[in-house]
């Protein structure tokens, strides 16, 4: 719809049907993302399976009592021994 097109001049049905449509929209838009989430974290799982990994130290800040993670100077990812394949 053209933002310039001014709501108060249409009628119920048509704004109706407008909300109906941005509705729609937006579960679509949902969706799409809880897709793309879910692809990212298969590519993710299996980066870090066939990658031939080499840690070091991150020099990110960390709480007092845990240690700096681990990451793969080959893939980027941070040392994980539960990863597992989503679901």
């Amino acid at each position: 719809m053209d933002s310039k097109t001014d709501l108060s001049e249409l009628s119920i049905e048509k704004l109706q049907q407008l909300k109906q449509e941005n509705l729609e929209n937006k579960w679509n838009y949902h969706h799409l993302i809880n897709d793309c989430d879910k692809m990212d974290k298969f590519y993710t799982y299996f980066i870090y399976k066939k990658c031939n990994h080499e840690w070091k130290r991150s020099n990110i800040y960390c709480g007092p009592y845990d240690s700096p993670p681990k990451i793969c100077i080959k893939c980027g990812l941070a040392m994980d021994n539960y990863i597992r394949l989503p679901t």
